[in-house]
């Protein structure tokens, strides 16, 4: 929304009075200086403090007009200046983090992707980022006199100003700071805050997939639910949502009970009567997976060799030869023993080892898989048993995902605010505020005609008669 005509003469007219503020004060500072440096003779306290009283209705009528051109400048600044106040009220903005533990950066508010969302979002059409951030300035709520390692302070509050500028002056300032504050936010939660979209994957693929797949596919989402919900639990054990009635617990518990019963009842199905949508296909795919695995598998157990003939090379008392003598923190001799080669051999010969086993494991399963594939003999009827479990399944995991993202969700809301709160300042400064900021400016322009007038000092004094 664009200003009226005479909002924007407005700023035309603030601008005057600011610079008639700013040049009131710079004439009288000059004149102090011609003052000091003209050429006079010396002259009494009394008589400097009398030319001020002589000159004071002139000193007072200066003072008058600069606080009506300050009111003025006030007055016309109503729609043209205006703030937000932003609060972070998630548990980790006192350390001066983000929701998920990294540096909170407050600068970010005025970066270029927050801009040019509030520009998209505001409709301020023709106005530029840089532009946009030149009338905006961040600084603390609250300022503290002095900050210590043992006065330790964390702003938790920050308000943006707005100042219009000629390329700014024809938006609303309402429009503006709303559409910041609300780019902000968008931009903050979807960086720093929680991702749930592991929660809500779509499922409208599982019928593409064939069923060994379905139930590979499905047992690692259930984890993933599971493993969710369990980092949820360790920071509330005992939560309960108002939209749902479950715990954490709870839905994990239903989760599990997903994977272990009914995705493994789909699963001894599919097996006891060797189904696939292409069994020829599926079976090739796993002969050709057995054989990239023996591959990895021989590799590993050539490699758990080498260590261990890697250590048969080295004599067995060669141990004696790193036991450092050493003294604990209470002042008590021991021996201390390093790692040596044998020990880094022995823990990658472990690490092979257990991967080679993994891989026996996988290339075995395969193996069950191909065997009851080929030996099964199940038609239509099986096969059309296995589609309605393939939608029950989709069915239970797509409520079980609903149910875990409203968990979250309302866990959220309740506990982090919606990571922060704002409050507006448009046009509320008041009579009383610029009232004291009209008796300031009066007052550093007494001062200052007031300093004029006494360092003009006295006459130069007379010469007597006979004098040169």
């Amino acid at each position: 929304m664009y200003r009226v005509k005479g909002e924007t003469s407005m700023y035309n007219l603030r601008e005057i009075l600011c610079l008639i503020m700013l040049m009131i004060p710079a004439f009288f500072g000059v004149l102090f200086l011609v003052q000091l440096l003209r050429e006079q003779g010396a002259a009494r306290i009394r008589d400097r403090l009398k030319r001020v009283q002589q000159a004071l209705p002139f000193i007072l009528v200066i003072s008058l007009i600069g606080s009506i051109v300050s009111v003025g400048y006030q007055i016309t600044g109503t729609n043209l200046e205006a703030s937000f106040r932003v609060g972070y009220n998630y548990p980790t903005a006192s350390k001066g983090l983000a929701p998920n533990n990294t540096k909170l950066d407050v600068e970010e508010i005025l970066c270029d992707e927050v801009l040019q969302q509030a520009i998209q979002n505001g409709n301020l059409e023709g106005l530029e980022t840089y532009e946009l951030r030149s009338a905006l300035k961040i600084s603390n709520a609250w300022k503290k006199s002095s900050v210590s390692a043992e006065n330790y302070y964390i702003s938790t509050e920050y308000v943006v100003s707005y100042n219009a500028t000629k390329v700014t002056q024809k938006y609303d300032s309402e429009q503006i700071l709303k559409a910041v504050y609300e780019a902000y936010y968008d931009f903050f939660s979807n960086k720093y805050g929680r991702k749930d979209y592991v929660l809500s994957a779509d499922f409208s693929e599982l019928s593409n997939l064939d069923y060994l797949d379905v139930y590979t596919y499905l047992s690692r989402r259930a984890m993933n639910i599971i493993d969710y919900m369990e980092m949820c639990r360790k920071e509330n054990s005992s939560f309960v949502s108002d939209k749902n009635q479950e715990s954490f617990s709870s839905i994990s518990k239903k989760v599990s009970n997903f994977r272990n019963v009914s995705l493994e009842r789909f699963h001894a199905y599919v097996l006891k009567y060797g189904l696939s949508k292409d069994k020829e296909q599926y079976v090739s795919r796993l002969n050709y997976d057995n054989q990239v695995l023996n591959v990895r598998y021989m590799k590993n157990l050539a490699a758990y060799s080498v260590r261990l003939a890697a250590i048969d090379k080295y004599a067995g008392d060669i141990t004696t030869a790193v036991l450092v003598p050493s003294r604990d923190n209470g002042g008590e001799f021991y021996q201390s023993r390093t790692k040596i080669g044998t020990d880094y051999f022995a823990a990658e010969a472990d690490e092979y080892l257990n991967s080679a086993t993994d891989r026996q494991l996988e290339i075995e399963h395969n193996n069950y898989n191909i065997e009851r594939l080929t030996a099964g003999e199940g038609g239509e009827s099986e096969l059309a048993k296995a589609d309605r479990m393939l939608e029950e399944l989709k069915q239970e995991i797509e409520n079980l995902s609903a149910l875990a993202v409203e968990i979250v969700q309302d866990y959220d809301a309740q506990n982090l605010n919606d990571y922060m709160n704002v409050a507006y300042f448009i046009g509320e400064k008041g009579l009383k505020y610029t009232l004291k900021g009209a008796v300031k400016y009066a007052a550093i322009l007494f001062l200052m005609a007031s300093a004029v007038t006494f360092a003009g000092g006295g006459q130069r004094p007379r010469k007597r008669r006979g004098q040169l």
